[in-house]
């Protein structure tokens, strides 16, 4: 990944390693466009199929790719609240959650 400096922005382009993996990154940034502030998503500027490349908008902050994580102890899920994990496959709801109780 590149980081192009002009005189007004800076974008970053991305090589996609596949036709498939670059449909799926320009569908997600469509996704993101339509759901999120500019201020939320970086913005799809350019894209060349044939390349299978992505010119894209930056945002604040800092890349998290190699930041250092904590490992925690796992604990056990079974039990908390007297629910055991061998429940879920009874669940027959499927979907997104309601929050009208439907």
């Amino acid at each position: 990944m590149g980081s192009p400096r002009t005189a007004c922005r800076t974008a970053y382009v991305k090589i996609g390693p596949g036709d498939l993996d670059h449909e799926r990154e320009v569908a997600g940034y469509a996704y993101a466009a339509a759901h999120l502030t500019d201020r939320e998503a970086p913005r799809l500027l350019a894209v060349d199929p044939r390349l299978r490349a992505i010119l894209s908008s930056v945002l604040p902050g800092r890349v998290v790719r190699d930041l250092p994580l904590e490992t925690k102890p796992r604990r056990p899920v079974a039990g908390r609240r007297g629910r055991s994990p061998r429940g879920l496959p009874r669940l027959t709801r499927y979907g997104p959650c309601s929050h009208e109780g439907g």
